[in-house]
């Protein structure tokens, strides 16, 4: 059984993807030819930019701490920006982490 509070984070997170989802529609091109599969689908350059382990943790579905650990890992690289203190990850590959292997 759901709760109300369960609910409304369900409708909180929904609203946060469909957020993302309209300001970057790519994305859901990348994940339609990654599930039809036939190779290794490549990323158009445009997509490619620094997100915020925020956004990346967002994407993925876990927290930052777990975007943290992926990068310790080496599933993940950080890289930084001029001006910011903060670690910036490469769409490309959050998006590689996100799509499970074929195989």
């Amino acid at each position: 059984m759901v709760d109300m509070k369960d609910l409304e984070n369900l409708v909180t997170k929904g609203q946060e993807l469909q957020k993302l989802l309209t300001e970057s529609p790519e994305i859901i091109e990348y994940m339609r030819l990654a599930q039809q599969g036939g190779g290794d689908v490549v990323m158009p350059e445009r997509m490619d930019h620094l997100i915020s382990a925020k956004k990346a943790a967002f994407i993925l579905g876990v927290g930052k701490s777990t975007v943290y650990a992926l990068e310790k890992e080496g599933h993940l690289q950080a890289f930084y920006t001029p001006n910011c203190r903060t670690k910036k990850f490469w769409m490309s590959d959050v998006m590689r982490v996100a799509t499970p292997a074929k195989g």
